[in-house]
Order: structure tokens, then C-alpha cells, then sequence
């Protein structure tokens, strides 16, 4: 693999693309998560609820999910301002959007991004 092709991870972002593009048409969301990360069981419930209040409403391109950062173990919580505690992990499903840079960067033009 080229190495130009990890800075910024760009490969994951192509690659997430990718993924983002095989969902089925008539989905509403797409949950994006990556292999290092998980959601809680006892979040489910409130982002399908989010995900249900907000689908109708087209202004609204993404939800927000909160963080929390394990630093060494599970015994160990990351609290600092370098690491983020919020972050866009729902989008709504749209032939226009892409990812730019892994892991946080989106857009839905190739002048307009978000995230």
C-alpha cells in the first residue's frame, strides 16, 4: 500500500465509503462506528428514538453521540480536552455524502464539510 494513501486515514476513509454506498436505498440512517469503538446496550434505545424524532425532519444530516474514552483498561476513564467527547456517528443516509478523513470529517459537496 502506498503510505501516502494512510496519512490522514485516507484508506479508511475510502474504504468506509465504500460501505456507506452499499446500504440499502431505502435506509433512513447509517450508524458509523469504527473497530475500536462500541455502543452501549443501554444507549440503544434513545439513539433508535433520536433516530426515529429526527427522520422526517431533512434539515437534520447527522446525530451527535456522546464519548467516553478508556485509557489501558476499562478500569481507566480519559478525561482531558484532547480527546473529543462528542461526535457525529449517525448519518442520514444520503447518495451525496462522503467521508473525507477518517474519523471525523464529512461533507455532502466537495466544498462543504462537517463533522
Amino acid at each position: 500500500m502506498e503510505r501516502s494513501l494512510r496519512e490522514g486515514g485516507r484508506v479508511l476513509a475510502d474504504e468506509t465509503n465504500k460501505a456507506y454506498a452499499a446500504l440499502p436505498e431505502d435506509a433512513d440512517w447509517a450508524i458509523y462506528i469504527q473497530g475500536d469503538e462500541v455502543l452501549h446496550e443501554d444507549g440503544l434505545a434513545p439513539l433508535q428514538a433520536a433516530m426515529q424524532r429526527w427522520k422526517d425532519d431533512k434539515r437534520v444530516e447527522g446525530l451527535v453521540l456522546r464519548y467516553r474514552h478508556f485509557y489501558g483498561s476499562y478500569e481507566y476513564v480519559a478525561d482531558s480536552r484532547r480527546w473529543y467527547r462528542r461526535e457525529v456517528r449517525v448519518l442520514r443516509k444520503r447518495p451525496d455524502f462522503f467521508l473525507i478523513k477518517m474519523p471525523r470529517v464529512f461533507a455532502n459537496d466537495r466544498r462543504k464539510s462537517f463533522g
